[in-house]
């Protein structure tokens, strides 16, 4: 009988649906078994100084993600992006937990304490990160196969964020969901799983993004699988294979976002006939 692979799984005070899912499919489908929960607080909370700043500093976008708030007030959010508490995530019971705070490395990269990293050295195989900020330091390297992270996105071709957008707004055909081994490059990972998911059809980004997450849960463990083979190799890009970084759009990409977002709910109110939720944000089971 194999040993058991053992994972630590780092991340913020919640985790999202789709992430829970994830999780859940790893233990279902590969011999793992999670051995360490790290929940990263923040480094400090955010002022209304803050959040004004950074108002500003959106533009554009920041009036469209307030017109998306109102639509999930109305419809109610895609049920893979509600949260869960780490308290309450089910397959976490009885795993041990360690709290921590990173420290903040060039104003934006976040470091963990040597504490925190020797005991993700002691206690795992391989790590999942599932934290907004960029991870640096000897955390990256502490568990024997790494750490994992999703980007939904390829690599090779849209990096940085929003997840889907810029393949939505310039009618890609498809979009990637990448696992990567997290470097210290941003967004630069070597390749664990890539997936390649069809969005011609989607009239949405929710539904890009929808697709994109439940795609995730097939990746991860397809990864955790393949990161625990001694014969496996990642697919390691140099800097001129590695996609343009992508920041939160402003000025004609938010236009056309906008223009194509209208138009799909105009033809859905013209079709049905009311203001019920559209087919794309109806809620089934995952």
């Amino acid at each position: 009988m194999t040993d058991l692979t053992r994972i630590a799984v780092l991340a913020g005070p919640t985790l999202a649906r789709w992430e829970v899912d994830a999780l859940e499919r790893v233990l279902r489908e590969c011999d793992a078994t999670l051995s360490l929960v790290v929940e990263l607080r923040a480094p400090r909370e955010r002022t209304t100084g803050d959040r004004i700043r950074r108002a500003l500093e959106l533009r554009e976008w920041a009036a469209v993600s307030g017109c998306i708030s109102l639509f999930n007030s109305v419809y109610g959010s895609a049920p893979e992006k509600r949260t869960v508490r780490l308290s309450d995530v089910t397959c976490f019971d009885g795993v041990t937990t360690h709290a921590c705070t990173p420290s903040v490395v060039d104003g934006w990269k976040h470091r963990l304490p040597a504490e925190t990293v020797e005991t993700v050295a002691d206690s795992a195989d391989v790590a999942l990160y599932f934290g907004g900020e960029f991870l640096t330091g000897p955390v990256l390297t502490a568990p024997t196969h790494g750490v994992l992270r999703f980007h939904h996105g390829d690599l090779r071709e849209y990096r940085g964020q929003p997840p889907g957008f810029w393949e939505f707004v310039r009618d890609e055909p498809d979009a990637g969901v990448s696992l990567q081994r997290l470097t210290e490059r941003l967004d630069g990972g070597e390749i664990v799983s890539l997936h390649r998911v069809p969005i011609d059809d989607a009239r949405r980004w929710r539904t890009v993004r929808r697709r994109l997450y439940r795609t995730s849960a097939h990746v991860l463990a397809d990864g955790v699988k393949r990161v625990t083979d001694e014969a496996f190799e990642p697919v390691r890009l140099s800097a001129d294979d590695l996609g343009r970084v992508y920041t939160l759009p402003r000025g004609r990409a938010v236009g056309r976002f906008a223009v194509k977002t209208m138009r799909s709910f105009l033809a859905d109110r013209c079709r049905r006939g009311d203001y019920s939720p559209p087919d794309d944000v109806v809620e089934t089971p995952l």
